[in-house]
């Protein structure tokens, strides 16, 4: 299976990972919030291909593509930040023995326009 090589040379799309944070209300409630971790320079596609509408819901879906160095510690629990919207983290596919990571991304709560 051949699988495309990466090109540095497009990471020029800053990103910043953001890092959940769980804590415990004193009524026992779990919340959680997100901390921004670091950031990364990274090749973006925003295909409007990817942009979804559900019919049975006021919500449209802002799907991205996010190629960048590999931090072994993201995981989908973590969210993307980019152009001021926090996007959800659905699939991360490792690249080139682990150098480079591909996450796929939603944003589920674009204002419509």
């Amino acid at each position: 299976m051949s699988e495309q090589k990466v090109d540095i040379g497009r990471f020029f799309t800053t990103v910043i990972f953001l890092r959940p944070e769980v804590t415990v209300s004193r009524s026992q409630e779990r919340q959680t919030k997100y901390v921004g971790c670091c950031e990364s320079l990274a090749d973006l596609s925003n295909d409007d291909s990817h942009s979804l509408i559900d019919d049975n819901a006021d919500t449209a879906m802002d799907k991205i593509v996010v190629t960048t160095w590999n931090n072994r510690n993201v995981t989908r629990d973590w969210r993307i930040l980019y152009d001021c919207r926090e996007y959800r983290i659905t699939r991360i596919v490792r690249l080139e023995n682990n150098l480079y990571a591909r996450y796929e991304c939603v944003n589920e709560n674009v204002e419509n326009e």
